[in-house]
C-alpha cells in the first residue's frame, strides 16, 4: 500500500500516528457512502486497496478524502469500490488509476522491466531537437549526454508557422549550473523565462538577461514554507498556483530537476489537470529510490511510477526524448539491477495542446 509520510524526520511518528488514526476513520466512511455526481449509493467493504490520501483536509467536516488511488486489478471486480466508481466524477476528489499488475506473481523483476521500457520508448518523433544550454555551459563532461532538450518541429508541436515566431513563456525550477545555462540560451531565443530558486538570496536582476524573471520559490505537490540549514526559509507552490499567481494561462515549457520530489509533482499535476496547461515538459527523474512520501514495496513503488506516467500519457503527452545519466550512481532502488542508472531526463510533447498564444 501507498502512504503519505512526511519529510520531516522530527514530525514523523506524531504525522504517522495521524495518518493511521485518520485512515482508519476514512476506510470506514468508505465502506458505507459515497457522494457522488448523481447522488449517493451504498458500497461494500472494500476486498483489496483503494488508498486514501488524507491531503490537507480541504473537505473540512464532510467525511471526505481529498485524494485517492484506484487500483484498476479492482475494477473487474463487481462488488469493489473501484468497480462501483467507474466512470463516475467525484466531487472535488483527485484520483490516480494505478495501473494492473505487470505480473500475476506481482514481481519486482516484471515491474521494473516494464517501467524500464516504458522510459526508453520513443512515442512521437521529433525531427529538431535542440539542446538548449549546451553552449552555454563550460563544463560538460567528456562523453556524457546533455539531458535539457527542446523539440522546434513544428509538425510535432502542431504549430501552424514557425514555432520560433511563436511567444514562449518557460518555467524552469531546480536552477543549478545546468539549469541556469537552460534559461539563459533558452531566453536567448526569445523565450520569456521564468526561473525558480529557492537557495537564492535575492531576486534582484540587476545584471542578469531581462528575460529572465527571478523567484525565490519552489515547485511542491503542497503549499507550505520550508527551512533550510544554509538558504533560510521559503515557500514551496503547486504548479496551479504558480501559474495563477502569475497571471498565466498557459507555459510553452516547463523544466525540472526536482531533486525526487518529481513523482508527486507529476501526480499532482496529472491528477488536478494542471498538466494541461504545459505544451512541452522535460523532467528529470530518480529511480535511485523511491522519492519523498512513496513507500509501500518495491514492486508497489515501481508500478506506482509506472501508474503515473500512463496517466500522463492518457493526458496527452508523448514521449520525445530520454536520456540515462550514465556518469551517476547507476542504482535502482537502492541496488545496482536491471543495467539501470539513477536518472533520467524524460522530454514529452502534449499532443492535446491547444494554443491561446499569438505571433510575435
Amino acid at each position: 500500500m501507498l502512504a503519505r509520510l512526511p519529510r520531516s524526520t522530527s514530525r514523523r511518528t506524531l504525522a504517522l500516528l495521524k495518518v493511521i488514526l485518520v485512515s482508519f476513520v476514512a476506510l470506514m466512511l468508505l465502506a458505507n457512502r459515497f457522494v457522488v455526481e448523481d447522488g449517493n449509493f451504498d458500497v461494500d467493504p472494500p476486498n483489496d486497496i483503494i488508498v486514501v490520501d488524507l491531503g490537507n483536509g480541504k473537505h473540512g467536516g464532510k467525511g471526505l478524502a481529498d485524494f485517492m488511488y484506484i487500483d484498476t486489478d479492482e475494477l473487474r471486480k463487481p462488488q469493489s469500490i473501484a468497480h462501483q466508481l467507474a466512470g463516475r466524477e467525484l466531487k472535488s476528489i483527485e484520483t490516480l488509476t494505478l495501473q494492473p499488475w505487470a505480473s500475476l506473481t506481482r514481481s519486482l523483476e516484471d515491474e521494473a522491466n516494464r517501467f524500464l521500457n516504458y522510459i526508453n520508448t520513443i512515442q512521437v518523433k521529433c525531427s529538431d531537437i535542440r539542446n538548449i544550454g549546451k553552449d552555454v555551459f563550460q563544463n560538460i563532461p567528456r562523453n556524457s549526454s546533455w539531458p535539457w532538450k527542446v523539440c522546434y518541429d513544428n509538425t510535432a508541436l502542431k504549430h501552424p508557422g514557425r514555432w520560433e515566431d511563436m511567444q514562449c513563456l518557460a518555467y524552469s525550477f531546480g536552477t543549478k549550473s545546468i539549469g541556469r545555462a537552460f534559461d539563459v540560451e533558452l531566453s536567448k531565443l526569445g523565450c520569456d523565462v521564468h526561473s525558480f530558486d529557492p537557495s537564492l538570496k535575492t531576486t534582484d536582476n540587476t545584471g542578469a538577461d531581462s528575460n529572465i524573471q527571478v523567484h525565490r520559490m519552489s515547485l511542491d505537490w503542497k503549499d507550505t514554507t520550508m527551512r533550510g540549514l544554509r538558504d533560510g526559509t521559503w515557500r514551496t507552490r503547486r504548479l496551479i498556483g504558480i501559474i495563477n499567481d502569475l497571471g498565466h494561462r498557459q507555459v510553452d515549457i516547463l523544466r525540472a530537476d526536482l531533486a525526487s520530489s518529481e513523482w508527486k509533482v507529476l501526480e499532482n499535476i496529472v491528477t488536478d489537470g494542471t498538466v494541461q496547461r504545459v505544451h512541452q515538459l522535460l523532467i528529470k527523474i530518480y529511480i535511485h529510490w523511491s522519492g519523498f512520501e512513496v513507500t509501500g514495496s518495491e514492486a508497489d513503488i515501481v508500478r506506482y511510477w509506472y501508474s503515473i506516467l500512463r496517466q500522463l500519457e492518457n493526458n496527452g503527452f508523448q514521449l520525445y526524448s530520454v536520456t540515462k545519466d550514465n556518469k551517476s550512481p547507476q542504482r535502482f532502488l537502492g541496488k545496482r539491477r536491471f543495467n539501470a542508472s539513477c536518472c533520467y531526463t524524460l522530454c514529452w510533447i502534449n499532443k492535446h495542446w491547444n494554443s491561446v498564444l499569438q505571433t510575435k
